[in-house]
């Protein structure tokens, strides 16, 4: 018995000698994973079971002996059998097994490196550091993490670091808003109501009416910048602010939340920003006005957990309603959902605070200012529509059916890692760090329950319930009302992501401020939690940027895509009107010259009396005519002009395209050049006049260039689907090339901002233009006021005498729809002086609380 309580005593001291004599070999082999796992998160050439291989070699082949003191260079000296080894077997197997790139042997330059950061003496450093003062300084501390968060965000925002369009065709839809909006505040138009430019010569007011944070936060970065950046170097300028600002925000949020744990904060805010559900918002389908939202969501979780806190005071209330105000003018489906949850968290509080009585002024000034923020985005869509007595008429009708059908298309990969590069559907999602902390906060409610952190951990729950399609799912979204599901969409994902991102980190920071987490183990291990989650998020999130390096525009994109010859005003210019009851006929999908789209009407407006296109073809000169052939010969059948099309600056032309006996042609044509890029959807490619083949569509494209210079133009047709060889004859289609006067034209539009245009009209009738009509235009013909009313193609028509005359159409704003407008700026940019304010002393002067008596909140 004796003899067993030695031994028992011995085996302690056994282990010790055992941990210390496999020291070494232990910290190389972490030292390793690490490596591979970074080599892996950096190429995807490194497949697991080289991986694997790597290691097992590397476990067989031991270290070398160090003679004397160890040291950095005898550790590398003594690792490189090991390495060597290790790598030779890796590259053998990728390469003669997995016939894969050797790119994945890049872990073998950063083995080292961490089996160097493993074996440093983390205590003596840490000693060495506590020495200096200013590194213990606690200014110097909160200058750090600033800097750090900074840097974070500038690196996963580093794909929009370019002068040309990053992303598809939303991007390009918001530039040319963005470049419209710009374009009239230089031309001295402030505030903007309508499009009155040639980017959106139409009269489109989506967004900048209904989501209006986006183009006027591109006219002041404008501004502040000089009017020196183009259009894509502002847009994507504005959308790493913005990304920075989140950040930031967030972490001013969580700091205020967890004044002892500064770093803590900066963790659960920098998951917030590389969260794949909220970083995926700008790379992924471009959603740069939900982006837009980013920093104002922490304000809104902030003052809700803080008015639990503080019993609902004036600061937390104004706070609250403020921020909320804000998202609407950032966007409506991001802003619905958070009011809801801030409009139930504040029941719940009222609820559950109803001892002490309710203060009804704090809950007046967070109303007064969440009216004075929201008064305009909201006035705007609902006492201001485009007509008397008619109310917006949703985008889509989303039905629980096709929500749950779209949540169904991204399961299981909302799950998995993300894609490669960051644009597949199912990579709108939490990721695992954001899923493991939310789980362990619910889990918490079981033995410290709070409000505040039940409230967000339950809006967690509905909102992971609704995002999961799991059985029963249609029935829980047929329980939101009609009217939130048609704001949100079909596809809810990239909207509830961004608010379940959000949801998450804050109840990890209301669980810390209560308390929960208050033992030394539980801290330790949130602490290891985090860092291990922002770990894993980072390299989630790097794909993303990753990514955009597949879409970089070639040179001089960045200005061909804005020349008017390539202006795209793009079918959500008009299908995004939610208050537009019709589109013209002639409106297009593909470019268009909007000279063209002038025409006159009789008095009664029941017939035409002449337009722009046709005057334009019937006086134009032919220039020549280029069959299209198709060729059997290359990959994909085709058809093709036998030899470039010349046209020359500073001349207008008309593409004619007869196509024959052929009675519908089903695919996309395509008008290019070294400047020029055109596509269009044969038959239809817009309304039933607009330019396409058979029908009653236009066969005349309009054609001219900016450049300066002579332009050589191919055109080409590939079909949809692809005939069998020899179905179709020779010729395709003939082209004629026609140049017209387009100073010689009846209408001659002088300017687009505002509109002006010099007539001559054979009869008294109606001068109808491009703009898509709704209440508040005005005209005057030869200085005197004229009528306006609709056309019949729901166009903005103006009376017109017979002869000669100048026309000049604007956009006058109601006077309360201008009021609401001023009413909202003026209370946004004081909200922002504000809290730009408050941001600065805490990070100057460190306003922080030293202490926390339990929950503590900043003033």
């Amino acid at each position: 018995m004796l003899a067993g309580m030695a031994s028992r005593q011995q085996f302690p001291a056994g282990m010790k000698d055992w941990i210390q004599t496999h020291r070494r070999e232990t910290m190389d082999l972490a030292a390793l994973v690490a490596a591979l796992f970074c080599s892996w998160r950096l190429t995807s050439d490194l497949t697991l079971s080289a991986a694997i291989c790597a290691l097992v070699v590397a476990a067989l082949v031991p270290l070398l002996q160090i003679r004397g003191a160890p040291s950095p260079g005898k550790e590398l000296v003594a690792a490189v059998p090991r390495i060597v080894a290790s790598m030779a077997a890796t590259a053998a197997t990728l390469h003669y097994f997995l016939d894969r790139p050797l790119d994945g042997l890049w872990y073998g330059a950063l083995w080292p490196g961490f089996a160097f950061l493993l074996r440093l003496n983390r205590a003596r450093i840490a000693s060495r550091l506590r020495s200096q003062s200013w590194i213990t300084s606690g200014r110097n501390q909160e200058l750090l993490r600033w800097a750090l968060l900074v840097t974070a965000a500038l690196w996963l925002m580093r794909g929009f670091d370019r002068r040309s369009l990053h992303g598809g065709a939303d991007a390009l839809w918001y530039s040319m808003h963005l470049t419209d909006t710009v374009g009239q505040v230089r031309a001295g138009v402030f505030p903007v109501f309508v499009g009155q430019s040639i980017y959106q010569f139409n009269g489109a007011f989506c967004p900048v009416r209904i989501a209006p944070a986006f183009d006027y936060l591109a006219v002041l970065l404008d501004t502040l910048t000089l009017r020196s950046l183009g259009t894509f170097a502002l847009q994507n300028a504005l959308l790493v602010i913005v990304g920075v600002a989140a950040i930031l925000v967030a972490y001013v949020c969580l700091r205020a939340l967890t004044p002892q744990r500064p770093w803590l904060a900066a963790g659960l805010a920098a998951l917030y920003l590389s969260c794949p559900g909220v970083i995926g918002v700008s790379y992924n389908t471009d959603l740069y006005m939900t982006w837009t939202a980013l920093p104002l969501l922490p304000i809104v979780w902030y003052a809700t957990v803080r008015s639990f806190l503080d019993k609902g005071s004036l600061f937390s209330m104004a706070s609250l309603g403020s921020a909320l105000g804000l998202c609407w003018w950032a966007h409506s489906p991001t802003a619905l959902w958070s009011t809801l949850f801030a409009a139930a968290a504040q029941i719940v509080r009222l609820l559950t605070q109803r001892s002490i009585g309710i203060r009804m002024a704090p809950l007046v000034a967070g109303a007064a200012a969440f009216g004075a923020m929201a008064c305009y985005p909201i006035v705007s869509t609902l006492l201001y529509p485009p007509e008397p007595r008619h109310h917006i008429n949703l985008v889509q009708d989303a039905t629980p059916n096709n929500i749950v059908y779209f949540l169904h298309q991204v399961y299981p990969d909302c799950f998995l890692p993300v894609s490669s590069n960051g644009r597949q559907p199912g990579d709108f999602q939490l990721g695992y760090a954001l899923w493991a902390l939310l789980v362990i906060c619910i889990l918490s409610q079981r033995t410290k329950f709070r409000p505040a952190a039940a409230v967000l951990c339950g809006w967690s729950v509905i909102l992971a319930v609704l995002l999961i399609p799991i059985p029963g799912a249609m029935t829980i979204w047929s329980f939101v009302p009609g009217f939130v599901r048609d704001v949100t969409g079909n596809w809810a994902p990239s909207r509830l992501y961004l608010l379940l991102g959000t949801s998450a980190v804050f109840s990890v920071a209301t669980c810390v401020a209560y308390g929960i987490f208050a033992s030394e183990f539980a801290r330790r291990a949130l602490a290891a939690i985090v860092a291990a989650g922002c770990i894993w998020s980072f390299s989630e999130a790097a794909k993303f940027g990753n990514g955009s390096s597949m879409s970089i525009q070639p040179p001089g994109s960045d200005v061909d895509l804005v020349r008017p010859e390539n202006v795209q005003l793009s079918r959500y210019s008009y299908s995004l009107e939610p208050d537009f009851p019709a589109h013209p006929d002639t409106f297009t999908h593909g470019v268009t010259d909007p000279d063209l789209e002038n025409r006159i009407l009789s008095s009664d407006m029941s017939t035409e009396v002449l337009t722009n296109l046709h005057k334009a073809s019937e006086w134009a000169h032919l220039e020549g005519t280029y069959p299209m052939r198709w060729d059997w010969v290359r990959p994909g059948a085709h058809a093709e002009t036998s030899r470039p099309i010349t046209i020359a600056p500073g001349k207008s032309y008309l593409f004619r395209f007869n196509f024959g006996s052929l009675p519908e042609a089903h695919g996309v044509l395509k008008i290019y050049g070294p400047h020029l890029n055109r596509i269009y959807g044969l038959p239809d490619y817009g309304g039933t006049r607009a330019f396409g083949a058979g029908g009653q569509h236009s066969n005349e494209a309009p054609i001219w260039t900016t450049t300066g210079s002579p332009e050589d133009l191919n055109i080409t047709f590939s079909p949809i689907p692809e005939p069998p060889l020899g179905d179709q004859a020779p010729i395709f289609a003939q082209v004629q090339v026609l140049s017209y006067d387009k100073n010689a034209l009846p209408i001659r539009v002088t300017s687009w901002t505002p509109y002006r245009a010099s007539v001559r009209s054979p009869a008294a009738g109606w001068l109808e233009t491009p703009r898509i009509y709704q209440t508040g235009y005005r005209a005057t013909v030869g200085g005197e006021p004229a009528e306006v009313r609709k056309s019949p193609e729901s166009l903005v028509a103006v009376r017109i005498p017979a002869g000669g005359s100048q026309v000049d159409l604007l956009y006058a704003a109601p006077a309360g729809l201008a009021a609401s407008f001023w009413v909202s700026l003026l209370s946004a940019a004081a909200a922002a002086v504000l809290g730009c304010r408050r941001m600065i002393l805490h990070l100057l002067g460190l306003r922080y609380p030293a202490k926390a008596s339990g929950p503590s909140i900043v003033a």
